[in-house]
C-alpha cells in the first residue's frame, strides 16, 4: 500500500484454486466439509488439527505454506488415520523453503486428522499459515528450475505419478513465478517455483556421460541438470587460461519428496 507517509511493508498472497476458509470458521468439530485451504494462525506451544472424511482409496495432499508466504512459523505436519495412528509426517519438504508437504492414498474410509505446529514450538501473530487439502497429486519440482525471459520455455514437472510438460510464457516477468501441477478433483493443485533470469540460462543435455560427451560451459554460466537413474554421472568443460584459478558449487535439489505414500 502507498500513502503520503510512505510504502507499506510486502506481504505475499497465494491466489489458490481451492476454497478457502478461515480457521474461525471450523466448527468446534474441527472437521474441514471439502477440500479446502485453511487460514490460521498459531500461538506459542499450540498445535491446530482440522479432520477431513475420507473415501478408501482416496488421495489426500496436505500442502502447508509458512515460509513461502513470508511467516516466522517453520512448519511440521502430522497426517493420522481413523484410528489415531500416523500415517504420514513432515517437515522441511524438498524444495518447499522450509515448509511442508504429505500426500498418501487411505487405506479406509473415516476421519482423519492434519496436525500443524512449529518445530521450536513458537506462536504469535507473525506464525500465520495455509493449509492446503487437497486431492491433487504431489509434483516435487519443475525442470529447468530457472529460465531466460522474454522466450517461451518447456518445464517438465516432476513427481511421484506425473509426467508432464507445460510452456511458460515469453511474456512472464522477471523474479520468481509460479506453475501448477495437475489438478485434483474438487480444486486444488501442487504449485511450483520457476526462477526467470533476465541473462543466459544453460540447461544439461544429454548425453554427457563421460569425459569424451563433456558438454561445454562458459565461464561464470550457469546450469540446470538433473540425475535421470542411479549412478548417472553428468561432465562439463570449461577453458582456462594458464595460472587461472576456478571455483565451482553445486546446489543439489531432490526430485521426489520424501513424505509420499502410494
Amino acid at each position: 500500500m502507498v500513502a503520503d507517509a510512505g510504502l507499506s511493508n510486502v506481504r505475499l498472497v497465494l491466489l489458490d484454486a481451492l476454497p478457502g476458509l478461515d480457521e474461525s470458521r471450523v466448527g468446534e468439530d474441527r472437521v474441514v466439509s471439502r477440500a479446502a485451504a485453511v487460514d490460521g494462525t498459531l500461538e506459542a506451544a499450540a498445535t491446530d488439527r482440522f479432520s477431513i472424511r475420507l473415501k478408501k482409496g482416496q488421495r489426500l495432499t496436505v500442502d502447508a505454506w509458512a515460509r513461502r508466504l513470508g511467516s516466522s512459523l517453520d512448519p511440521a505436519i502430522r497426517l493420522t488415520g481413523p484410528d489415531g495412528g500416523s500415517l504420514a509426517s513432515a517437515d522441511d519438504s524438498p524444495g518447499l523453503a522450509g515448509d511442508a508437504m504429505v500426500s498418501t492414498v487411505v487405506p479406509a474410509a473415516g476421519l482423519y486428522t492434519v496436525a500443524i505446529t512449529d518445530v521450536s514450538r513458537r506462536g504469535g501473530a507473525g506464525f500465520f499459515y495455509r493449509l492446503r487439502l487437497g486431492h491433487f497429486e504431489p509434483v516435487a519440482m519443475a525442470f529447468p528450475f530457472r529460465v531466460r525471459a522474454g522466450r517461451t520455455s518447456q518445464l517438465q514437472l516432476l513427481g511421484p505419478r506425473v509426467a508432464q510438460t507445460l510452456s511458460l510464457a515469453a511474456s512472464t516477468p522477471v523474479g520468481m513465478t509460479w506453475v501448477g501441477g495437475p489438478a485434483g478433483s474438487g480444486g486444488g493443485r501442487s504449485l511450483l517455483p520457476v526462477q526467470v533470469v533476465a541473462g543466459d540460462v544453460l540447461v544439461e543435455r544429454e548425453p554427457n556421460g563421460s569425459r569424451q560427451q563433456a558438454m561445454t560451459l562458459p565461464v561464470g554460466g550457469r546450469v540446470s541438470g538433473r540425475f535421470g537413474e542411479p549412478g548417472d554421472r553428468d561432465w562439463y568443460r570449461i577453458s582456462l587460461k594458464k595460472g587461472a584459478s576456478c571455483r565451482s558449487s553445486a546446489t543439489p535439489r531432490r526430485s521426489v519428496p520424501p513424505a509420499v505414500c502410494t
